[in-house]
């Protein structure tokens, strides 16, 4: 393979941001090489808005999903650079260093140097690649264990300012409120926890753990489990431009979801 005139050994894809900006860019990546016949390596580097390994979440196939430890040391020398210079931030990033094609990405809308076009339903299916680890897949299912969840709630709220004014707490309260039986919260914001606890009491149940000093409030395997747990709700009611309630409503497979849009309190 060549890229800007240079031959290519390896072509290393490194999605960065949360965790389902991730597999959105891994999604995309893969559904183009299903139809192409041929998929990068995979280079997961654990960050502050995803501080974990892939291999602590998911189990790779080894043929579709290939994970690396680190990236070339120029592409680091490349993008510490950026940053000194105060370059700004693209969803897309390329860089060639000895043979090496690095591409990095954050969203489904990423499109990998040589890629095939493919569609919603192509990305939405390559979501199959996502196994969770045995531990994380005892947890869902221990939680689930006797239970139905008539509804599922993600209210996210932290450092994503459009859900916070898009998606306000009386749209949730509402469906929390007409909900005919338990309703799931999933949330990275332990007052949010508390303010809904305390207005639905036994109705309303979640599992993941508030932790201090994280960024969203939740570890990664957490916030796996919630996503997984989200996605088997019978209805989502999820917050604005959130990759994490879109993720879950791919997961779910259902059509009957409902992804609160342009809202507000008026």
């Amino acid at each position: 393979m060549n890229y800007a005139g240079q031959k290519l050994d390896l072509v290393v894809v490194a999605p960065y941001a949360g965790l389902c900006n991730r597999m959105r860019v891994m999604a995309r990546v893969v559904a183009a090489g299903r139809k192409i016949g041929s998929f990068p390596q995979f280079s997961w580097l654990s960050h502050r808005a995803c501080p974990c390994e892939f291999e602590d979440l998911f189990v790779p196939d080894g043929r579709e999903v290939v994970t690396q430890s680190g990236i070339p040391p120029g592409f680091v020398a490349y993008q510490m650079e950026r940053r000194r210079v105060g370059a700004k931030v693209k969803a897309e990033i390329y860089f060639v260093s000895e043979g090496v094609l690095v591409m990095t990405g954050r969203s489904s809308r990423f499109s990998p140097a040589g890629g095939h076009d493919v569609s919603v339903e192509d990305i939405e299916q390559a979501f199959d690649i996502f196994r969770p680890t045995k531990e994380i897949s005892a947890e869902v299912d221990s939680f689930m264990a006797g239970r139905r969840f008539s509804t599922g709630l993600h209210i996210r709220r932290t450092d994503h300012k459009p859900a916070r004014e898009n998606s306000p707490d009386s749209v949730f309260e509402e469906a929390a409120s007409r909900a005919d039986g338990l309703v799931f919260l999933a949330t990275d914001n332990p007052d949010t926890q508390r303010k809904f606890k305390a207005k639905f009491g036994g109705k309303i149940l979640f599992y993941s753990e508030m932790v201090g000093g994280l960024m969203r409030n939740t570890t990664m395997q957490s916030a796996l489990v919630d996503l997984l747990l989200l996605s088997r709700c019978d209805v989502i009611i999820g917050s604005y431009r959130s990759s994490f309630s879109h993720s879950a409503q791919i997961l779910s497979r259902l059509r009957k979801h409902k992804v609160v849009s342009e809202v507000s309190e008026g």
